[in-house]
């Protein structure tokens, strides 16, 4: 995703879409105690409106949020959710979490456009960048967990930091605001 955020500089507002096929996860799981667990939204959606907002590159203006309903008992009506975020340079973003979808879908699945630039990435082991002549591979980086831990523990010992220190609590509220 660096490489593609990098790319992103470069053009202007971004069109982003994260569809992730999470998987039920009966009510009684402890994952869906919203006291030990947090629920899905706030256990792991969350990860991908933070990721939302680091691919769009500036602060949120608008969000909004909808749940699809509560169509099998056992499965909470926030496990199906779509949310809506608008961003300060106007580019959009729409983060898709469900449970409904065919097994052998992509669990994770982003693309973003902008600038007739279309980078699209499937459960973070296969990128694409498409533009209007050519269609490439992008070398996969994973899901940067030892970098982002990496950019952490430099920031804690007086480093740089690639974003302003603080704003990954600003990002953490957006679960609460939904």
């Amino acid at each position: 995703v660096s490489a593609i955020t990098a790319a992103l500089k470069k053009l202007g507002p971004r069109l982003i879409t994260i569809r992730v096929q999470g998987g039920r996860i009966p009510q009684a799981h402890w994952v869906q105690d919203l006291s030990v667990g947090g629920g899905r939204l706030a256990g792991e959606a969350c990860h991908f409106l933070d990721l939302a907002r680091w691919l769009a590159g500036h602060p949120l203006k608008r969000l909004a949020a909808s749940t699809m309903g509560n169509f099998h008992q056992d499965v909470p009506a926030s496990d199906n959710l779509a949310v809506q975020m608008e961003f300060a340079d106007g580019s959009l973003a729409q983060v898709q979490y469900g449970t409904e979808g065919g097994g052998l879908l992509p669990k994770e699945r982003l693309e973003v456009s902008s600038a007739g630039h279309t980078f699209v990435v499937d459960d973070f082991r296969r990128a694409e960048h498409i533009d209007h002549n050519h269609s490439r591979k992008i070398a996969s980086e994973g899901k940067g967990h030892q970098e982002e831990l990496a950019a952490f523990l430099g920031w804690v010992k007086g480093g740089a930091s690639a974003e302003p220190p603080g704003l990954c609590l600003v990002t953490s509220r957006y679960p609460f605001l939904v």
